[in-house]
């Protein structure tokens, strides 16, 4: 019995005897069902927690991902690898590395142990299981001798990986460059001039011009190559190597016997020739040198001006 509006009593039905049980009977059963749910969620949890401490024990603790082997191989033609010798102090510092998680090894780590081999470079890092790694590696190819008195050996990307006796420079048929500044064996060359000497010879070989001397004077590139000798500026060098090309044709159709080219001008290009007009300065090896502009009316970045650049200067 309730109190309604107006205090009127309202009375409310009573419950039959047999609704009520049904009525215990479903919450006991919304309780069982909150229990099994809590139960599920406890039990995943704890599994999830399981898996996540063994996993950890297993990958960081467990000797079996523990590193065993590590083997320096050099690639073969057939996708096989042969193991190669390597120096002791490279050995020991690869060794290092041994009992370290097999999954989890750097490759920095491993590059920086063979940094004492300057001679080869890391390829690829392949992982065995169980608890093996084999550092494929390659040797460095010569692509520039450095003749700083003593002759070193650099590889494409500047890498100085070795010194060479006069009769091991003598049977390398690459490019000798004189003038450059001090390097270190086994580092990386970081003279922007002596990189960009290297930029220039990558260039002339693709474009199938081969530079057999090159000397680093000031601005200017001095080489000796199969196209006779040529000067080139520090920059640009496709541009450069283009009006290289436009003057041998514009010299060959003159039929004009050239000494040097001169790249440094800009949209020019200074040829010395031969004076075939002179027999006294012909004996004497005596030269003009002549502008040719390709095309005209170039600069170049120098400081001479351009009325005496326009004019033939005998020597």
């Amino acid at each position: 019995m309730a109190a309604g509006k107006r205090g009127r009593v309202v009375r409310r039905s009573p419950v039959p005897r047999a609704g009520r049980g049904a009525v215990r009977t479903k919450v006991r059963e919304e309780r069982r069902n909150r229990r099994r749910l809590f139960a599920k969620i406890l039990g995943t949890f704890l599994t999830i927690a399981g898996l996540f401490i063994g996993g950890r024990f297993l990958l960081f603790s467990s000797s079996l991902f523990a590193l065993s082997e590590v083997v320096v191989a050099k690639p073969m033609p057939d996708g096989s690898s042969t193991p190669v010798p390597v120096k002791d102090g490279v050995r020991e510092s690869l060794q290092k590395s041994l009992g370290t998680n097999w999954l989890f090894l750097k490759a920095g780590e491993l590059k920086q142990a063979l940094a004492g081999e300057p001679k080869v470079e890391v390829v690829s890092i392949q992982r065995q299981f169980p608890g093996k790694v084999i550092v494929n590696i390659r040797e460095r190819k010569p692509f520039a001798i450095l003749d700083l008195g003593p002759l070193f050996l650099v590889d494409e990307e500047g890498m100085v990986f070795a010194q060479a006796t006069p009769q091991e420079a003598e049977t390398l048929s690459v490019p000798r460059i004189v003038g450059a500044a001090p390097v270190i064996v086994g580092e990386k060359a970081g003279d922007p001039v002596l990189l960009a000497s290297l930029s220039l010879l990558r260039a002339t070989q693709e474009k199938g011009w081969v530079i057999r001397r090159l000397s680093l004077k000031g601005e200017a590139f001095k080489a000796i190559s199969t196209e006779g000798q040529v000067t080139f500026g520090q920059r640009e060098f496709e541009n450069q190597l283009e009006r290289l090309k436009s003057a041998r044709d514009e010299t060959a159709k003159m039929g004009l016997a050239v000494l040097c080219y001169d790249l440094r001008f800009r949209d020019q290009v200074v040829v010395s020739v031969k004076d075939t007009t002179d027999s006294d300065m012909m004996k004497s090896g005596n030269t003009a040198e002549i502008l040719r502009p390709v095309p005209l009316n170039g600069k170049r970045s120098g400081h001479q001006d351009d009325d005496t650049k326009a004019k033939a200067v005998r020597r």
